[in-house]
């Protein structure tokens, strides 16, 4: 069997990475000329350019960035495996990455509820508009929104999206729930969700209202509070705005729901649906989803 020369690799990743012999040295604690060495030998070894120079800089050549892909992967996995192994296999660490408002609105309210059921489990929560890369991030949950889950990840469905009008109860005041009262106002939109307000509008058959300006949002935790403060109507995930509807901080004057036909997912790599802490959250999620629906029809 040949043997991987995982030295010069992780040097060649490191060059990958930076584009610098310089930073990769720093970044790997030795010194230049070793791990320009060290990308020299990998290239005899291959028989192909990895690295060439462009002007002042460095560039990947095709070979380079196909092998460069690859140790990202080899050993971002590398390193996930050996932290797992480091927690003894037994799930003792949960890492998700969520889209802010899903782990604001979604996970925050739930999570007290889970970590008494398991105190031994700790938790490291990011967000990121951004979708989760398993391949690439040290990342065991994340979360999907699609008509159906991609065929390579382990996923439960928590909630279908739809979307609810709502605003300020200072804005809206005592008009009447007419279409009519939105040509005078700002529409607030969340970058993510880009057909909330084309489907709502389709829904009431009114495409072609004219608003009297429109907001746009990085995400939709902060749409919602640009229309608490009053300075828009939004279309909201009803499940994302039921302690502001029932506090009064916004209200929804139009009671009709639009489906976008997606859902969203909560995944992990299907490998990872094995893993202790992860079963133990999934588990809980699938739990508290059954309990839900059962009190919602009775």
């Amino acid at each position: 069997m040949s043997i991987l020369p995982l030295t010069a690799l992780r040097a060649f990743e490191k060059v990958a990475e930076h584009l610098s012999y310089t930073r990769a040295a720093e970044a790997l604690h030795v010194t230049q000329s070793a791990v320009s060495q060290q990308v020299a030998q990998l290239e005899e070894r291959v028989g192909k350019r990895l690295v060439e120079r462009s002007g002042r800089s460095l560039r990947l050549t095709g070979h380079g960035e196909l092998l460069a892909a690859a140790c990202q992967r080899s050993f971002g996995a590398l390193e996930r495996t050996l932290q797992q192994v480091s927690r003894g296999g037994d799930g003792r660490a949960l890492q998700f990455k969520l889209p802010p408002t899903f782990a604001m609105k979604w996970l925050m309210p739930r999570l007290p509820g889970f970590q008494v059921l398991h105190p031994e489990l700790e938790l490291h929560i990011s967000t990121s508009v951004h979708p989760v890369d398993f391949e690439l991030e040290n990342v065991d949950i994340g979360m999907q929104r699609a008509s159906e889950p991609d065929p390579g990840l382990h996923a439960i469905s928590v909630m279908d999206e739809c979307g609810i009008l709502v605003c300020s109860p200072r804005l809206w005041g005592k008009r009447k729930a007419r279409l009519a009262e939105l040509e005078s106002m700002t529409l607030l939109h969340s970058a993510n969700r880009a057909d909330d307000w084309p489907l709502w509008l389709k829904l009431m058959d009114a495409p072609q209202l004219k608003p009297a300006n429109q907001i746009e949002f990085g995400f939709s935790l902060l749409m919602y509070q640009a229309a608490i403060e009053g300075l828009g109507v939004g279309i909201a995930q009803p499940e994302f705005v039921e302690e502001e509807l029932a506090s009064g901080r916004l209200v929804a004057p139009f009671k009709q729901v639009v489906s976008t036909g997606r859902k969203h997912f909560l995944v992990c790599p299907a490998r990872g649906r094995h893993d202790p802490a992860v079963a133990r959250f999934f588990s809980w999620v699938q739990s508290g989803a059954k309990a839900h629906r059962a009190t919602h029809e009775h």
